[in-house]
């Protein structure tokens, strides 16, 4: 497999000159990660000669673990089911409008090019600038209104991701919970022991996980979900009068519930700095689809919120962040998880 990383430049140019990704006489130069991914290997190129059709595009590639966490191992096939989803929305502009352009699959690399979206702002900066924070009730409109119209299209029949809904599963559901996952909890400690003694809690826990793998049903009509719907999947353009706003990484996209997609959304809106009525203010010209349960966005809500404490894939929180409000965000979020539906 051709390893997307800066050494292999000459390597990757010819690759893409023979799929025809970029022009025989265009040349890449300047590989530089386009930001703080997780999950995939990712570069950015600048594209150089007389008859280059992009000036930069970003290349992105599956491994056979997660990119941040190299010892963690994740399905390769994401980029399959990503692919799948640029093209289930390519024909609906209200969507591929905020998503940047697929140019180009290569399945056996498990490669990926899109068009580079530019000089943009990756959202979770929200959680420790409040000069962007203060920005997201003006971009939330535009990114809720993305959400209502990619639940309200027909959603594709063979997008189950379910290898990157198990892996998902054990970080969200399972892992946060468990009293020997072999993660330092320092001021957190005491509540962790805590919730990783609560049976009730870990039983509901346990009947979300399900529902968000399939062995369980719900409500709602299954949709198209992103499947990350979080700060750090938005990027943003702030330097001018009217700020543009972009949705990338659907690698964990499925058909399921939308209130996966919603709850994850509300949990990381209170992790930005607002309150939880605050947060549903703010999404509130989301138009839930048939059948859409509040309680079990809430429920969703809460363990995203656990998760992202308790678990791997925590946030970068500013230091000013204190136990107390952590321990509030966990006392919540563990309301929240007991209240959805049983």
């Amino acid at each position: 497999m051709l390893e997307l990383l800066p050494v292999n430049l000459q390597a990757i140019q010819s690759h893409l000159q023979g799929l025809g990704w970029i022009e025989a006489d265009t040349q890449l130069a300047n590989p530089r990660p386009p930001g703080d991914g997780n999950m995939n290997r990712t570069l950015r190129f600048d594209c150089e000669g007389p008859k280059a059709k992009h000036s930069s595009i970003v290349l992105k590639q599956a491994l056979p673990f997660v990119a941040k966490y190299p010892d963690i191992p994740a399905p390769i096939e994401r980029g399959a089911a990503e692919a799948a989803f640029y093209r289930a929305t390519e024909n609906h502009p209200t969507l591929s409008a905020r998503l940047p352009r697929l140019l180009g699959a290569d399945q056996p690399n498990h490669l990926l090019a899109f068009e580079d979206l530019g000089t943009t702002v990756d959202l979770s900066a929200a959680y420790s600038t409040p000069d962007i924070a203060n920005q997201l009730p003006q971009l939330l409109p535009t990114l809720m209104g993305w959400l209502s119209e990619l639940h309200a299209i027909t959603p594709p029949k063979r997008l189950a991701n379910l290898c990157m809904r198990e892996l998902n599963h054990t970080h969200i559901f399972d892992l946060p919970l468990q009293s020997d996952n072999g993660l330092e909890m320092g001021e957190l400690a005491e509540i962790a022991n805590e919730f990783a003694n609560d049976t009730a809690l870990k039983t509901a826990a346990s009947e979300l996980g399900k529902i968000y793998v399939g062995m369980r049903g719900h409500r709602s009509e299954p949709v198209l979900l992103h499947g990350d719907f979080y700060p750090g999947s938005w990027l943003a353009e702030l330097s001018g009068t009217a700020p543009i706003v972009n949705v990338i990484d659907p690698e964990f996209a499925f058909v399921g519930p939308a209130e996966f997609d919603v709850g994850v959304c509300l949990a990381h809106l209170q992790f930005a700095g607002m309150s939880p009525e605050q947060a549903k203010t703010s999404i509130a010209n989301y138009a839930p689809g048939k059948n859409f349960d509040a309680a079990l966005a809430d429920g969703f809500a809460g363990i995203e919120l656990i998760r992202r404490l308790l678990g791997v894939a925590q946030l970068p929180l500013p230091a000013s962040t204190t136990t107390a409000t952590k321990t509030q965000w966990l006392t919540q979020a563990r309301a929240l998880v007991l209240a959805s539906p049983p």
